[in-house]
Formats: structure tokens, C-alpha cells, sequence
């Protein structure tokens, strides 16, 4: 099993490239949305 995905990923370069451009893309994209709390609520409950 290993070794399948270890010769696709040799054979496949340009695949394997453009699928990790596309995570590294999206990762970016949630990152940017996330919601930042510059002065978190300290008011008690």
C-alpha cells in the first residue's frame, strides 16, 4: 500500500504539486477568515 502511494506520488510530481498549491490555498482562505479577537470579553457572567 505504501509503496503504491510512494510510486504515484514519484510518477505524479505535477499532480501532487498543483493538489498541495490547492490545500496551501485553502488553508490561506480560512485562515484569513477566522474571526480575531484583538480585546477578548472580560466581563463576568
Amino acid at each position: 500500500m505504501l509503496k503504491n502511494l510512494i510510486e504515484f506520488s514519484i510518477n505524479r510530481r505535477l499532480l501532487l504539486g498543483l493538489f498541495l498549491l490547492v490545500v496551501i490555498g485553502v488553508g490561506a482562505v480560512s485562515y484569513r477568515q477566522l474571526p480575531v479577537d484583538a480585546f477578548p470579553d472580560i466581563s463576568p457572567i
